[in-house]
């Protein structure tokens, strides 16, 4: 199969399982890697900004951090590899262009929000309400459906640029 026909059929995939949400029965954790990696792909952070890889901050434990390691192995945003680090204080979020935060940390957005200010920093939330404490998207989870909200005021704020594809995929 030739290279074009797998990137269409893997676009076509996401673009379902962002339309129509994800099941989310056993692994949790697997579908919000997933969805991780592909907010990666229709997000753009200005030019400039980050380190030499693309660094994902998990705030905390989470079996969304060992999902992001075996998902993003050996992928790339744009030319720069994919680094995922657990991060275990606020101070660490500075070094972050997306941080996870798990539904148990969730308190702690309004701080990594502070610290982090308006710096290009995507910061998705386990758990419907995160975007009222800061984060950038949050996910619900519905009727066992993995979907997202994006908060588009705090994406400008953080001189994100998010496709209109991803708000279009968004509730």
């Amino acid at each position: 199969m030739s290279m074009k026909i797998k990137i269409f059929f893997i676009s076509l995939f996401i673009a379902a399982c962002f339309s129509m949400g994800v099941k989310a029965s056993d692994n949790l954790s697997n579908v919000e890697a997933m969805f991780i990696y592909n907010f990666l792909r229709h997000v753009n952070w200005p030019e400039g900004s980050g380190n030499e890889n693309f660094v994902i901050g998990v705030y905390g434990n989470s079996d969304t951090y060992n999902q992001l390691v075996q998902f993003t192995a050996n992928r790339k945003v744009g030319t720069k590899s994919i680094e995922i680090r657990r991060i275990s204080s606020v101070a660490e979020a500075v070094s972050c262009q997306l941080i996870f935060v798990p539904a148990a940390n969730i308190s702690s957005i309004t701080t990594i929000k502070s610290q982090v200010g308006n710096r290009a920093c995507l910061i998705v939330g386990e758990q419907e309400g995160s975007n009222a404490h800061g984060s950038t998207i949050e996910f619900i989870l519905k009727d066992n459906t993995l979907k997202f909200r994006i908060n588009q005021e705090r994406a400008k704020q953080q001189n994100l640029l998010v496709s209109r594809s991803l708000i279009d995929m968004s509730i």
